[in-house]
């Protein structure tokens, strides 16, 4: 009898996604840059693309990240970072509005231009903000 082969199969569209990654990165670091097995295991994963256009030549007229993603052009250096959980997520948004002091250098000058549950995309409908009345002395 053989084993029979319980893995999820892989997005072709997040492959894609992912080799493109793989081919403009290659052996090249950044910080806390997930390894291609935990891009594939992980539920969540975030792609990050530059927060404001490169300004080498500031004459030239370019499309924004955000531009190149609408328009499905291919951001040419975006990063990723893989979460085990909605609670990871909600931790690193919370960071981000809260320009929490702990939150990652990989958001230092990064944006989130995709999120991906389960390899495929997924888009932010609602943020819910709980608040806590502080007390007063």
């Amino acid at each position: 009898m053989s084993a029979k082969n319980t893995s999820t199969p892989i997005d072709p569209n997040f492959m894609e996604l992912v080799q493109y990654h793989e081919r403009v990165w290659g052996m090249e670091q950044y910080p806390q840059r997930p390894t291609m097995a935990e891009l594939f295991q992980k539920p969540i994963v975030i792609m990050w693309a530059e927060s404001s256009p490169t300004k080498t030549n500031p004459a030239r007229t370019t499309l924004s990240a955000a531009q190149k993603l609408a328009s499905g052009e291919m951001v040419d250096r975006f990063m990723f970072s893989c979460h085990e959980s909605e609670n990871d997520l909600n931790s690193l948004l919370l960071g981000m509005i809260m320009a929490n002091a702990k939150t990652s250098p990989l958001m230092s000058n990064r944006r989130i231009a995709k999120i991906y549950w389960k390899q495929k995309e997924v888009k932010v409908r609602n943020l819910r903000l709980v608040i806590d009345k502080l007390d007063s002395e």
